[in-house]
């Protein structure tokens, strides 16, 4: 009669096909030594596209402009209102200077710039705004 213990030992003798299988060739590999720090040192892969500085001096430029143009057609002249929904309808030149340096440092610290699209998109916008603001003004005669 066959005890209990010994199918046990007999099952725990036999070689596991599944192991010998899926998990064998394995076995004789050494460990990959992987250094996570390494990775990304590499100079043949970039992370990112360097921006040229012309574009971060652009985005100075028109923002000037846009503050300029925006409290040339409202507060000077009178015959404009703000669109920005988020500033008051005559905002003055303390509160659009005020703004602009709030949203740019935002952008800023969040990196925004590194992307050269993303600057270029912006700068799209406002030039934009801009070219809107000199239309404006160019219609009540302030500007050529």
């Amino acid at each position: 009669m066959i005890s209990f213990n010994q199918i046990i030992f007999a099952e725990l003798d036999r070689p596991d096909i599944y192991w010998e299988i899926t998990k064998a060739p394995y076995k004789e590999k050494p460990p990959q030594n992987l250094d996570i720090n390494n990775i990304y040192s590499s100079h043949d892969f970039k992370l990112k596209e360097d921006v040229p500085p012309i574009h971060h001096i652009y985005f100075v430029v028109w923002n000037v402009l846009d503050i300029y143009t925006t409290h040339q057609a409202i507060n000077v002249g009178g015959y404009a209102r703000e669109a920005n929904p988020l500033l008051p309808n005559k905002p003055s030149v303390n509160t659009l200077v005020m703004r602009k340096l709030l949203i740019s440092s935002f952008f800023y610290s969040q990196k925004t710039f590194q992307d050269k699209r993303v600057l270029k998109f912006w700068n799209l916008v406002g030039t934009g705004a801009v070219l809107q603001n000199l239309y404006v003004m160019h219609e009540h005669g302030d500007f050529l």
